[in-house]
């Protein structure tokens, strides 16, 4: 789904985006400085802050449940989808408790040993790809019950 850019400034004075997707673009780009920044207290600060964005941006996706947000009530997922479903929702307070350990981790990794902050960006990227697999398999649902709703094949 397309994201929503708030046209509020941030304190930068530029456009603030917030959604998951703004806040996994932004690890992204923390993470392609690993290799050069994993030396810098400053590297797991900024690190903890965008993780931090991230978790609030999913604490609200999870509220909101399978796209009720953006879902007409009429529409439901297919019935073949069910344990899908129920799979994504099991997932969320994965996702979340993950997030919220990586980020108290954060806190500690500008003093951790070389092998400890490896590990520690590895845990980070295999949680992005766990969340980018989530969203995927929603964004499929998604369009699944909405084909299905709006006259698709059975």
């Amino acid at each position: 789904m397309a994201t929503t850019p708030l046209n509020s400034p941030s304190r930068s004075g530029a456009p603030s985006e917030f959604s998951i997707e703004a806040a996994l673009r932004e690890i992204d780009s923390q993470l392609s400085q690993a290799s050069d920044r994993a030396n810098e207290r400053e590297f797991f600060y900024a690190l903890g802050d965008h993780l931090r964005r991230l978790h609030a941006q999913a604490r609200i996706h999870h509220a909101a449940g399978f796209r009720r947000g953006e879902m007409d009530a009429s529409i439901s997922p297919p019935p073949e989808q069910a344990e899908t479903l129920k799979r994504l929702e099991r997932e969320r307070p994965q996702i979340l408790g993950d997030l919220d350990r990586l980020i108290r981790a954060s806190e500690f990794m500008a003093d951790a040993s070389l092998e400890d902050r490896d590990v520690f960006v590895l845990r980070v990227k295999e949680l992005m790809a766990m969340i980018r697999r989530h969203h995927a398999e929603e964004d499929r649902l998604f369009f699944l019950s909405v084909w299905r709703d709006t006259g698709g094949e059975s």
